[in-house]
């Protein structure tokens, strides 16, 4: 089995996340667990920042009766 050190250099190199690498999930992506929602790494990091906004907008706006 070989160490956590080359797991962790491979999962990096095939950009996926060790557990799919070891094959625990079908899940191949790694998770910002800060993140409010889930997408693929090829969304740039401006997009991401974009879309969460909006979501965050839109979940105050349904806290307090204002969305449609």
């Amino acid at each position: 089995m070989p160490s956590d050190d080359i797991k962790i250099m491979l999962a990096k190199f095939f950009n996926v996340s060790i557990d799919y690498m070891m094959g625990l999930t079908e899940d191949m992506y790694i998770h910002d667990k800060n993140s409010i929602v889930l997408l693929p790494k090829s969304v740039s990091a401006n997009a991401r920042k974009d879309i969460e906004a909006s979501i965050h907008k839109i979940v105050m706006q349904e806290q307090n009766g204002s969305y449609k």
